[in-house]
């Protein structure tokens, strides 16, 4: 229970952070429909099988991966049930992210999205609040999608939230 509050108090410490410097105010207007934009990464703690890794407010991020492993792009299709994790890709010093693999990729049309360990990073419409994981395990687009890990590699199984 002392990990989960802690994990919450952390994104709601960090809320205001994310705020002032994030200037695109793309986070779920209708001017940038399809994205997510954030300033930065946090891992959110959980029991088993693995911690993940959200926005700075606390919403988990996926990637698409193929049956086989293959790192699969959300196309303009599926961008409106999986929005890009877009904006400044950074991590915060002693948030548990390793910040060498940050990295940037180009969508389809162009934006540019935010990776870990090269796999770029989505939201999901279906998640309604912090450390939610609706879309884990969910298919669809081709591939499964998975939230990915704190190590940069997918988290095939479902996380439960820590106590």
């Amino acid at each position: 229970m002392l990990k989960l509050a802690l994990a919450i108090s952390s994104v709601f410490l960090l809320l205001p952070l994310a705020s002032a410097q994030n200037s695109g105010g793309a986070s779920g207007g209708t001017e940038d429909v399809g994205n997510v934009a954030d300033t930065g990464l946090i891992l959110i703690t959980t029991r088993d099988p693995s911690s993940y890794i959200a926005t700075a407010d606390g919403m988990a991020l996926y990637t698409l991966v193929s049956e086989n492993g293959e790192v699969l792009s959300c196309n303009a299709e599926c961008l409106g049930a999986w929005p890009a994790y877009t904006g400044e890709a950074t991590v915060d010093e002693g948030t548990g992210l390793n910040a060498d693999l940050v990295g940037t990729a180009q969508t389809e049309d162009g934006q540019e999205i935010v990776t870990y360990n090269e796999y770029p990073l989505y939201s999901f419409s279906g998640d309604q609040a912090p450390v939610d994981v609706t879309g884990q395990g969910v298919e669809g687009f081709g591939g499964i999608w998975y939230v990915v890990g704190e190590d940069g590699e997918p988290v095939t199984e479902n996380p439960t939230t820590a106590e």
